[in-house]
């Protein structure tokens, strides 16, 4: 509530429409499974799960509602969240509503440390470091430096890892039970 109470309306108003569309999106399609195949003899899901974990990293000329949107993505879909501002990405008055949210101010090398944790990707809003980049490298941790999309259908899609399960129950053709 903080952190929305100091947006500006049309930040306030473009968070507001993402989160909407996260919400839609979520409910509709991605905590559903879904079987796309529909062949007899097999079910064949296709799922959304969250990722183990994700570092989210602000940089220079991150947007206030771009790390809002991310949030609330990440919190739609459970995956748990690790926050790290570089020095100089946000002005002074945003530095008390990152520290209530959790978010720590530090250098690049504060923020290579987060990787050894379970992090499945990093999310860099703004522009990468190329410390970050050869430590997500070598971490093998996907980094992503993409803008921020409002449009939930896309933005979720980067906070959650897709898993098909496959299940063959025929036996020689003989789908036995389920044949009934």
């Amino acid at each position: 509530e903080p952190f929305l109470s100091r947006l500006e309306e049309t930040e306030r108003r473009r968070g507001e429409a993402a989160l909407s569309s996260q919400g839609h999106w979520w409910r509709q399609h991605f905590s559903l499974e879904h079987d796309w195949n529909q062949i007899p003899g097999e079910d064949n899901h296709f799922r959304y799960r969250p990722l183990r974990g994700m570092l989210v990293r602000l940089s220079q000329g991150t947007r206030p509602e771009d790390l809002l949107v991310v949030l609330a993505a990440a919190a739609t879909a459970k995956t748990p969240v690790t926050l790290s501002a570089a020095e100089g990405a946000v002005s002074e008055a945003w530095t008390s509503s990152l520290s209530e949210l959790g978010i720590t101010v530090e250098p690049p090398d504060g923020c290579l440390a987060r990787l050894e944790g379970p992090v499945d990707r990093a999310r860099v809003l703004g522009a990468v470091e190329p410390a970050l980049r050869s430590a997500c490298h070598e971490a093998g941790v996907d980094i992503l430096a993409m803008p921020v999309l409002s449009q939930g259908r896309f933005e979720l899609l980067r906070v959650v890892r897709e898993q098909s399960v496959s299940h063959a129950y025929h036996r020689y053709g003989n789908l036995g039970e389920r044949e009934l």
